[in-house]
């Protein structure tokens, strides 16, 4: 903003310069309580002036804009007051059914749940459930083998009855090494990989500080190769001493060697990794039980040989994909990429849609499974159901992002920044809309529970919560309050 005392001196004002004054000094008056200009210099703004031909209609216009932008903002701070005040309210009535998980049951007959439909109540449950994929096609195949062969799998991986990760570990491997030379970007993609399951970055963001060291996590398997080995021989070949000593401690010596040639230990372990795959790892060392022909595991002696196991679950896996296939195909499944969140990390899975789940009419293990679970996790969904419809947190989130909007077009206009009450505005919903989101992340793990222990058998495949909580992610969108409308006609008839 151009110096005031050298505008108001000048005796050609124009009308523009004349409200950007008098605004200015309101926005003043309103942070301190007392005005920027004299009582003389706001009369010379006012009516201290012969306003020629036009300049009176154009000032009008300018004071007009002020005072409609005044009027918004007052309605802006009633509306988010109103629009906190729900989500209050509907976190003391989730912490009243979260000490009680069997009063959301009796909720769905009180007249508190009015004006929920069956049917819409089932809509968003299966909207906002599903089963990954990857697990489903897994457990299908491993299930249609004949039992000995699974038991003898279970012997190579006591996880493979339940997780996808072992088997699937040892296909992406077949599938780079069998038949082909492993080019470049299969080493790069190994790598990546590899290093995921050690290093999570999320975890820093989800604490708001930590160093790159503290978002380590070691332990586990990429298939035959025990992911702390990564750590060790990045530690060999940077000269550091291993024997006797824990993968904490070496892991604190390559956080001081990085910091030293300034350089992130990420870089170092994947260096390290990188040389390793053209000198023999999963080849030489660590190889794939595609490769092995033995019979021995740490938990037991098999009955087929390792490698004969794996080609006999390979050929299983690609029977169940020509199959999940037709059923996509068909249209009797629907399959979705999608987004979620994992220690602070978005990843892309593949989703089997809740609602093509429950259209279904294949007789599937794993179809009546969802079936079952998705009408044991309907009282939680309902109490979910009942506060979005209540609190519209969308909407109210995007009327208070669309009132800063319009508040920046009047800022614009007089070199203002109207736009620092509507942040303010927004910020304290967004606050309050966190711990609403925290009281439905609990209403989600009782959920879990609650399919745990009430359900009358082990599933196999576990019914998925979207993005693992029956949250409220804020965001614009189209719906808006009435409200905003009405402001944006008016501001159309003086801008």
């Amino acid at each position: 903003m151009k110096n005031l005392n050298n505008i108001i001196k000048r005796s050609n004002l124009t009308p523009l310069e004349r409200v950007t004054m008098l605004v200015h000094n309101g926005e003043h008056r309103q942070k301190t309580g007392k005005d920027m200009l004299s009582e003389a210099e706001l009369n010379t703004l006012t009516q201290g002036w012969a306003a020629r031909l036009g300049q009176a209609n154009e000032y009008n216009k300018y004071l007009e804009i002020a005072k409609l932008e005044n009027s918004m903002r007052i309605d802006a701070t009633m509306f988010s007051y109103r629009a906190e005040l729900s989500l209050v309210r509907h976190q003391r009535l989730l912490s009243y059914c979260l000490t009680e998980p069997e009063r959301m049951k009796k909720l769905i007959n009180d007249d508190i749940m009015d004006g929920l439909e069956e049917e819409e109540c089932l809509r968003f449950a299966l909207a906002h459930t599903y089963l990954e994929y990857g697990s489903v096609l897994h457990l299908f195949t491993f299930f249609n083998l004949p039992r000995e062969i699974r038991e003898d799998l279970a012997l190579l991986d006591d996880s493979v009855a339940y997780s996808n990760q072992y088997l699937g570990d040892e296909v992406q491997l077949y599938e780079m090494f069998n038949a082909r030379k492993v080019n470049n970007e299969d080493k790069d993609t190994l790598v990546d990989i590899i290093f995921s399951r050690i290093y999570y970055e999320g975890i820093n963001k989800m604490r708001g500080e930590g160093t790159e060291r503290d978002a380590f996590i070691l332990g586990g398997y990429f298939a035959e190769f025990p992911l702390s080995e990564a750590i060790y021989k990045t530690a060999r070949d940077l000269g550091i001493k291993c024997k006797n000593r824990d993968e904490e401690e070496i892991l604190d010596d390559i956080e001081s060697y990085a910091k030293e040639k300034a350089v992130t230990m990420e870089h170092l372990i994947k260096e390290s990794l990188r040389s390793w795959l053209d000198d023999g790892l999963f080849t030489k060392q660590f190889a794939p039980i595609f490769m092995n022909g033995g019979f021995d595991t740490v938990n037991g002696i098999t009955r087929k040989n390792h490698k004969k196991l794996f080609e006999i679950w390979y050929a299983e896996l690609e029977k169940s994909k020509r199959y999940f296939n037709t059923l996509f195909r068909m249209q009797k499944l629907k399959r979705e990429e999608a987004e979620i969140t994992v220690l602070g990390e978005t990843k892309t899975v593949e989703k089997l849609t809740g609602e093509s789940l429950y259209t279904c009419q294949e007789d599937l293990e794993f179809v009546r499974e969802y079936k079952k679970q998705v009408y044991m996790i309907l009282p939680f969904s309902n109490l979910a159901l009942f506060i979005e419809k209540h609190t519209k947190p969308i909407q109210k989130y995007t009327t208070l992002c669309q009132f800063r909007k319009l508040g920046k077009r009047a800022s614009d206009t007089f070199d203002a920044n109207f736009t620092e009450e509507y942040d303010k505005l927004i910020e304290s919903y967004r606050e309050e809309m966190t711990l609403l989101n925290h009281e439905l992340a609990k209403l989600t793990d009782v959920a879990t529970e609650h399919l745990s222990a009430k359900a009358e058998e082990d599933f196999r495949c576990a019914i998925q919560i979207w993005n693992g909580s029956f949250r409220f992610d804020l965001r614009e969108a189209d719906d808006k309050a009435d409200i905003i409308e009405k402001y944006e006609r008016d501001f159309r008839k003086v801008m």
